[in-house]
């Protein structure tokens, strides 16, 4: 190690400080010992500073400093704890403004929407259910919902009570709910299918259900249109047209 390295590292090994490796030091103390020069400054600093510590420790101190250090320090933890306090305060009161924002939005929007007139319900109903319409009218009002398939032309409307669309194994179709002219229990009600919707030819024309349930389900087909029927009774042909020569 050369003078000025060791120089540089005086500082250091008066404040015994962390930053100086055991391997330094011991280079350090060697070339004090073959160098005079540096040997003599390094004694010099280290009899200043015994001068200088013995001059503190001979100094008074006084009379309540170190409760006014305690004190200063209790303020000083209190001024940090308001801050803090202080900043949570201040999110707490965004929160709430931010929700109290987000409620005055919901209700805004609750105050706007309109509420379910049942007269305008009663009106719908009655003109749609008191006068059925017939088939060029449910099929262009079902164009319009989006069915573009053929409308089974051999029911008898006159006889419907529901219309509207419905799921069917994941696709949207007509749907209709019959009533028989005479009253009673019984019910049908019928999904339009298209072939651009599901493959008829192939789906079965005959269905056995299942014994002891009330109701039964067929599929009526020709290969253009199909209707799966569900109906309650001994059958459903009371909703079909039957045709002159068919009934003679």
């Amino acid at each position: 190690m050369d003078c000025k390295t060791a120089r540089l590292l005086f500082d250091f090994v008066r404040l015994r400080s962390g930053e100086i490796d055991s391997t330094e030091l011991a280079a350090f103390e060697k070339h004090l010992a073959a160098c005079p020069e540096c040997d003599g400054l390094a004694r010099a600093e280290r009899g200043v500073d015994r001068a200088f510590t013995k001059a503190m420790q001979t100094v008074e101190v006084p009379a309540g400093l170190r409760n006014r250090v305690l004190a200063r320090l209790e303020r000083e933890r209190g001024d940090v704890y308001m801050r803090r306090f202080g900043h949570v305060g201040r999110l707490a009161a965004a929160a709430a403004a931010i929700l109290l924002a987000v409620w005055g939005v919901y209700a805004w929007r609750q105050s706007h929407l309109p509420v379910v007139d049942m007269d305008q319900v009663w009106e719908d109903a009655h003109t749609r259910m008191a006068a059925p319409p017939g088939v060029e009218v449910l099929a262009e009002h079902f164009r319009r919902l989006g069915y573009n398939g053929p409308f089974p032309q051999n029911l008898k409307y006159e006889l419907l009570t529901y219309y509207g669309m419905g799921q069917f194994q994941g696709k949207a179709v007509p749907q209709l709910v019959f009533l028989p002219a005479t009253g009673g229990s019984d019910r049908a009600s019928v999904r339009v299918l298209s072939p651009n919707q599901f493959n008829l030819s192939k789906s079965p024309k005959g269905y056995q259900c299942p014994a002891g349930y009330p109701f039964k389900v067929e599929l009526w087909s020709d290969d253009r249109a199909a209707e799966v029927v569900e109906y309650t009774g001994a059958s459903a042909d009371w909703i079909r047209n039957v045709p002159d020569e068919a009934a003679n």
